[in-house]
């Protein structure tokens, strides 16, 4: 909410060009039922002792929830209006996905990502990534916010989720883990508590690659986590507005070159033979194709 305040209200001149030249669809919330359970759930507990209780009920009676990796399966309503945007109506050059957490102590992890690589992503996908990733730690350094942590932990190749499924379509899924503590309770981290390497070994006391600015610990509440978030959002929209023709062009020539490699032969199709010992299945399996934005045709 309070971004897309920032985007109808903001005069200054970096708000305006980016309205001027940027077309920003906002989700606020992927599982909107989920939140409202557990904001409705912190309010009932807040100062009594059981204020950081975890919810007792799943967000929903069947499915549960896990809307971050649903995005092959799509079983859930909320996963097909948003992939229904994004591969039939929009086709947006950028995805931008806002998580919770990143590895203690670090504040935010913010692309490039960790090894390994997926290969079949196209390597210009993956480079854009590596450069919107850059702009965002650019922008942290420049508003003095440490705790960065980048290459560890968050790879690009778990293929279903929000972050990783759109870049088969060309498409910069960049992903961001903002650190928090308990809902909207805060909490004073005193330095002893900060471990000295995070698990993988990497130091998380002393700079380095992974982890240029260390976070020295101190106060850390659900305004600091919106004030990360919305760093992250200015510096990729402000990139976007500022390179707009750049996306555009990539996107239109990253679409062609797949055209052209599928015109030089195999594999340009998969054949799905009709006669199938479990005919709905493969239905269902064609239906939740077309919905990622594959072509069936027969």
């Amino acid at each position: 909410p309070h971004l897309a305040w920032r985007m109808v209200t903001g005069e200054s001149e970096e708000i305006r060009r980016i309205r001027e030249r940027v077309i920003l669809l906002q989700v606020p919330v992927i599982n909107p039922d989920g939140l409202d359970m557990i904001v409705k759930w912190y309010r009932r507990n807040v100062g009594t002792p059981y204020e950081l209780a975890p919810l007792p009920w799943l967000y929903q009676k069947y499915a549960g929830h896990d809307n971050n990796r649903d995005w092959f399966m799509m079983n859930l309503e909320e996963t097909r209006h948003v992939t229904r945007a994004l591969y039939s109506e929009w086709f947006p050059q950028i995805l931008y996905n806002q998580h919770q957490q990143p590895a203690f102590p670090a504040r935010i992890f913010l692309p490039p990502y960790a090894e390994p690589l997926n290969p079949n992503i196209p390597a210009a996908v993956m480079e854009g990534i590596h450069l919107i990733g850059s702009a965002m730690a650019e922008r942290f350094a420049l508003e003095n916010k440490p705790g960065v942590l980048s290459y560890y932990g968050f790879d690009a190749w778990w293929n279903g989720g929000l972050r990783s499924s759109p870049a088969f379509h060309n498409i910069h899924g960049i992903l961001t883990e903002t650190a928090g503590y308990a809902y909207a309770t805060p909490r004073v981290y005193k330095p002893g508590e900060l471990p000295e390497r995070f698990a993988g070994g990497i130091p998380a006391k002393e700079p380095s690659i992974f982890y240029q600015r260390p976070w020295p610990g101190g106060k850390w509440g659900l305004r600091d986590a919106i004030e990360y978030m919305l760093t992250a959002d200015l510096a990729i929209l402000d990139l976007a507005s500022a390179r707009a023709p750049h996306f555009l062009m990539k996107a239109y020539e990253l679409a062609r070159a797949s055209i052209e490699a599928g015109e030089k032969g195999w594999p340009y199709a998969y054949i799905v033979p009709a006669e199938q010992r479990d005919r709905t299945s493969v239905i269902e399996m064609l239906r939740r194709l077309r919905m990622a934005g594959v072509e069936v045709r027969r």
